[in-house]
């Protein structure tokens, strides 16, 4: 009996023993899950100061010196430490999903909608319909969806080009008699457009 006392008495410290353990663990784990959480808020906190920063860099870099020097009649100068500083008229297109259809008559009516790039989901589609897809789409008798679209790159090079960004108003003046350019108002029913400037030093 007093074998058994002694047993008892044995398990009894043993889980004590563990359940001391146990505790230091998690109390051990709180602070590494509080040091975690300190460095995700120090993260977010340097994140957002980036942000902060990068603004003010597009600010200064966008339209505090191209300003500067539009006011001097300039594009480009040299400081007295040998840097040149110039820039360049920019423009930011994106196109108005609520008038999409809109812009792309726009671009068929100047004849110019090569610029659209067309897809078409074709859902189950077997390997004889594939071939003959590739031989020619529209002989194809199947269930598709036909997305429009122009790439981004693609979009702003062509605004550019018909507003005449960064040209001179000689050469814009001939572009809009000669049909290949176009007046802003004409454009921004179907066109979101954001004009900057980029500034580079060398």
């Amino acid at each position: 009996m007093e074998n058994k006392k002694d047993d008892l008495d044995f398990l009894m410290d043993n889980a004590k023993s563990d359940l001391g353990f146990k505790k230091a663990d998690l109390s051990d784990l709180a602070v590494l899950i509080d040091t975690r959480d300190k460095l995700a808020k120090e993260i977010a906190d340097l994140e957002e100061e980036v942000k902060k920063k990068q603004a003010q860099y597009r600010y200064f870099d966008e339209q505090e010196i191209p300003n500067f020097l539009r006011n001097c009649g300039m594009s480009s100068l040299t400081l007295a430490d040998g840097r040149k500083v110039s820039y360049k008229d920019e423009i930011g297109v994106s196109i108005n999903k609520e008038f999409e259809r809109e812009f792309y008559k726009f671009l068929e009516a100047r004849g110019e909608s090569d610029i659209i790039k067309l897809s078409f989901d074709f859902p189950r589609l077997d390997p004889a319909r594939q071939k003959a897809l590739e031989e020619a789409i529209r002989t194809v008798q199947n269930d598709y969806a036909k997305k429009e679209s122009v790439h981004a790159q693609t979009l702003k090079k062509y605004v550019k080009d018909i507003l005449g960004v960064g040209m001179s108003s000689e050469d814009i003046t001939a572009g809009l008699e000669n049909g290949t350019m176009v007046r802003e108002d004409d454009v921004t029913g179907f066109l979101n457009i954001y004009h900057y400037a980029k500034t580079t030093i060398k």
